[in-house]
């Protein structure tokens, strides 16, 4: 302090530009350093958020998620006209990310600074909070609307759809409808989740008599199964999530907020279902989702082969008829790249499934077998089985690499 009431003392005159510089980011340096120090002691959110951002840098560089050999697995071909079982399988992609928009996005340079700082400087605003941009990417806006064409794909069908309109087509839409015995899971990240509830959310909706009970009770005050405190319930179905389900990657996007056998909540960085759907209230998430099998986050240690193969396992032993899941493009890449046969695939829709990502809010369905070799289940993802029902596979870069491969050649 006397420091300081000497400098004031002086003639302001006296004083350079040089010296109020130094003062200021002396002073600034202090009070960030303060609120840092402020926030640790007295914020559990943000001693959260510290230990998962140190966390995140650990799994980035010492995650081996990624790395196993694909050829060393049994060959899916060795049990083709010699399954034991077999489940319908439909993928959906989540919209797109936070995360997507700042990394994934434009390529040219102004543009990807301006989203990479825009990201980062609403991770910062987000410190205190139990809430980030980064860690378990939320979608954005555009996210939300690629969830919701989802939606009325589903809903609309089969308009539009007349030249490649087929009997397991109408099959896979009456499941996503909830026509046919099906089961909707997603992971254990907040973007899988959205995705999930949006784009069915016409199946997954309060019934009407949950609707009715809700006017009735409002009136009195009372606690009723459509909405209670606030918060929209009486769904017509649940969504199960899945840690299995969880990405194959190392960024910390893959990382989840939500601690085990908790259900996911559905807002984030300040976007939310509730919003998109136009809800007068937030959803019970605890009535919608079925929590029992989110174990927390995957392992530093080992492999996403681990997950993909618990997948398989839960599927085909549970009693319904299709298995949906809300997921992610590089947990579906390596899953094809794992279960389809060995080799090229040379037609239909599985041409691509091995070398591209889904779109975001894609939708593709396929049938899983499982059969034993040698005493061990192996699983085979059958290519001439797949539908797409939105979107599909993102093919756009390997077909211009293939052209200009070709022109190359030619000339």
């Amino acid at each position: 302090m006397n420091y300081i009431r000497i400098e004031l003392s002086r003639d302001p005159a006296d004083v350079s530009y040089s010296e109020i510089a130094v003062f200021v980011k002396t002073f600034l340096r202090a009070m960030t350093l303060g609120a840092a120090l402020a926030y640790s002691l007295h914020s559990r959110e943000f001693r959260a958020k510290m230990f998962m951002m140190g966390y995140g840098a650990v799994v980035m560089v010492l995650t081996s998620d990624m790395k196993w050999s694909k050829s060393e697995l049994p060959n899916p071909d060795g049990i083709k006209g010699k399954a034991t079982g077999s489940k319908r399988i439909i993928f959906i992609r989540h919209g797109e990310s936070l995360w997507n928009e700042a990394f994934n996005g434009s390529k040219m340079p102004h543009k990807f600074l301006y989203q990479t700082a825009k990201a980062l400087v609403g991770e910062f605003v987000l410190l205190p909070e139990a809430d980030s941009v980064l860690i378990d990417s939320p979608l954005n806006h555009l996210g939300f609307s690629q969830a919701k064409q989802l939606a009325r794909a589903i809903g609309q069908y089969p308009r539009g759809r007349q030249h490649d309109q087929s009997p397991q087509l109408d099959r896979d839409v009456a499941a996503l409808r909830g026509q046919v015995s099906s089961l909707i899971t997603c992971s254990n990240l907040r973007r899988a989740a959205q995705t999930a509830v949006v784009a069915l959310w016409q199946r997954l909706e309060p019934t009407p008599a949950a609707r009715s009970k809700e006017s009735d009770d409002d009136e009195e005050g009372g606690k009723v199964h459509g909405k209670v405190h606030g918060k929209v319930g009486g769904f017509s179905d649940i969504v199960k999530v899945l840690s299995c389900l969880q990405e194959v990657s190392r960024n910390v996007d893959a990382m989840a907020l939500t601690p085990a056998s908790r259900p996911v909540e559905l807002q984030g960085a300040g976007s939310s279902v509730r919003d998109s759907l136009g809800l007068e209230g937030d959803l019970d998430v605890d009535e919608l989702f079925d929590s029992s099998s989110n174990t927390g986050n995957k392992r530093l240690l080992g492999t996403g082969l681990v997950r993909l193969n618990a997948f398989c396992d839960f599927a085909l032993n549970q009693q319904e008829e299709v298995i949906i899941v809300a997921g992610h493009s590089l947990w579906f890449k390596h899953f094809f790249n794992t279960y389809l046969p060995r080799g090229k695939i040379d037609s239909g829709p599985a041409v691509d499934a091995k070398d591209c990502k889904m779109k975001n809010g894609g939708c593709v369905a396929f049938t899983l077998e499982r059969g034993s070799v040698n005493g061990s289940y192996v699983y085979r993802a059958d290519p001439d089985s797949f539908t797409v029902v939105e979107g599909g596979f993102d093919n756009k870069k390997k077909y211009l690499k293939a052209m200009k491969e070709k022109a190359k050649k030619n000339q």
